[in-house]
């Protein structure tokens, strides 16, 4: 069992949830909002009845994350609350919601660990997979199983994102999944997506070795440049 599997099984959440709350908050993050809008499928056999049933009845359900002011800890919980809330509407037509709401989120986020895997059916040969160049959507977040070892894996169109770009949102969700287990009780929006070596770095702009202005505060930017200007007039860089 890996470190944040036993935070979820301390704290009662399902692992679904807690990586969900993780991609909400990065995705938020990037974003520059508070508001996070994605989709995610569900089985569709929540009912009884339909457990032994072989056929398709997979749904695709609306998911809104909020990034309150909140310790980690209730962060994840609201997120797996309504994670769970959502999961138990999931006969709703998503159709419906698409054209009530105008719901039309660009993220599929999907927890696909030992779906394929480890199915279990009577006389069923196998499963045999496809690859396609195309994406379905502008971004796809999957938790899946690599060698054993739970990762996510990012599909994107590449008209809308670069290489560099999902790497450094990937990157990004390891950060913060491994900071969400560390800092429990820290304030979520003080969560930062940079690691510790990239945070000594960044900390050395901020030093100030200019003793005219040590201490000095500007309202606005400009005054700085303003001044800097003015007191290096030859100065063209």
């Amino acid at each position: 069992m890996n470190f944040w599997e036993s935070y979820c099984n301390k704290n009662k959440i399902t692992a679904a949830a807690f990586c969900l709350a993780v991609l909400g908050y990065v995705i938020a993050r990037y974003t520059a909002s508070r508001n996070v809008y994605l989709t995610t499928i569900s089985s569709g056999r929540s009912n009884v009845k339909y457990a032994d049933t072989f056929g398709m009845f997979v749904n695709t359900l609306p998911l809104k994350i909020e990034i309150a002011d909140v310790a980690i800890k209730d962060f994840v919980a609201n997120v797996a609350a309504m994670f769970n809330e959502t999961i138990s509407h999931e006969n709703y037509p998503f159709a419906q919601i698409s054209q009530d709401y105008n719901f039309a989120p660009k993220i599929m986020y999907e927890y696909q660990r030992g779906v394929v895997e480890n199915l279990d059916i009577p006389k069923f040969m196998g499963v045999e997979t496809f690859a396609h160049d195309v994406s379905k959507f502008k971004l796809a977040a999957r938790i899946v199983d690599k060698n054993g070892v739970p990762c996510i894996s990012l599909e994107y169109n590449s008209a809308d994102y670069t290489d560099d770009f999902i790497k450094n949102l990937a990157k990004s969700f390891n950060i913060v999944l491994e900071k969400f287990t560390a800092q429990n009780n820290l304030p979520v929006r003080k969560v930062s997506l940079i690691d510790d070596e990239r945070a000594k770095i960044l900390s050395t702009f901020r030093s100030n070795t200019n003793p005219a202005t040590v201490g000095k505060v500007y309202k606005y930017f400009h005054e700085g440049f303003e001044e800097q200007a003015a007191a290096n007039p030859e100065k063209t860089d």
